[in-house]
């Protein structure tokens, strides 16, 4: 008999109680994000050797994206950097990985969305890599249930994964926007707060507020338990999508927020309610906003 595949989001008590299987890998993929001013990356390296998950990894996501030029944090799609970086981890074909992160946002700590492990398990997803999992709602759930963590940072022994095709279907180029807003050939989505949604803030230029022409808009701090930082239950989250008016599951969709982080967790949880066809926008409105000249709006497409 087949063993049931398991879930895109696995629980904390779940974790607590394969925390010593053989070929589990767990990862820590924090990053320490700033939006008060000028939007600010950090790694948390420092703050996972202070206290994490007992036999986590950290693999800082910086590592792996393109940190330099005027768009930040974009995938590297000339070099398989994840696949490096899990191979240093240990990991190697029969390893099932977790991973979580630490919470959104410094500047807003009861936000919750484990949209870093989100876009972690998106990069690998684009190298092939499928067997990753994310702890559901990550660090700051599993210590207010008072499970363990600790300081202790495990050796490594480095692993080989056998190379994958790159799951192209999964990468939205700016070129790709473009023509679903101007074509409806996709439903884009928006997954940034209503008031960036609408222009009221702006995390980049003033004078390029607002929202990609004809994308809706589902901010991914909406679809948690704000107490546990759990998922909502899968129907209250398909409910949210019908409302948008995505009631085809097959209909092809393409999310995106400012860096391509919040817009890889929302991928995330379309694919755990049944959406197959969803692109991350990697580029997200940094692209669109400050390297190109494609207009920007204003009102509330949700409203139509």
């Amino acid at each position: 008999m087949s063993q049931t595949p398991m879930p895109i989001f696995v629980s904390t008590k779940w974790l607590a109680e394969h925390l010593e299987d053989e070929n589990l890998m767990i990862v820590e993929a924090s990053v320490l994000f700033n939006r008060s001013s000028a939007p600010t990356l950090q790694s948390a390296k420092a703050a996972y050797q202070q206290a994490h998950i007992p036999g986590a990894h950290f693999i800082d996501l910086m590592d792996v994206n393109k940190m330099d030029g005027a768009i930040l944090f974009t995938v590297d799609r000339k070099h398989r950097r994840m696949k490096a970086a899990l191979e240093a981890a240990g990991a190697t074909d029969d390893t099932q990985i977790v991973v979580y992160d630490r919470g959104a946002m410094g500047d807003a700590p009861t936000l919750h969305a484990d949209m870093w492990a989100a876009r972690f398990r998106w990069q690998c997803q684009l190298e092939g890599i499928t067997n990753v999992h994310i702890l559901d709602g990550g660090l700051s759930k599993w210590q207010l249930e008072k499970r363990p963590v600790t300081d202790e940072v495990s050796t490594v022994t480095p692993g080989q994964l056998t190379e994958q095709s790159e799951q192209v279907e999964r990468y939205a180029t700016v070129e790709d926007v473009r023509v679903a807003s101007q074509r409806d050939t996709a439903g884009v989505i928006d997954a940034l707060s209503p008031d960036q949604y609408l222009g009221q803030v702006c995390p980049f230029e003033e004078e390029r507020a607002g929202h990609i022409p004809n994308a809706k808009n589902c901010f991914f701090g909406s679809l948690t338990d704000p107490n546990t930082g759990a998922l909502l239950p899968v129907d209250i989250l398909k409910k949210k999508m019908e409302a948008l008016g995505f009631t085809d599951s097959s209909q092809p969709l393409i999310t995106y927020c400012g860096f391509g982080i919040a817009a890889a967790y929302l991928a995330q949880i379309l694919e755990v309610i049944g959406y197959h066809h969803v692109a991350v926008y990697d580029g997200s409105l940094q692209e669109w906003a400050l390297e190109t000249n494609e207009p920007l709006a204003k009102e509330d497409v949700n409203e139509r």
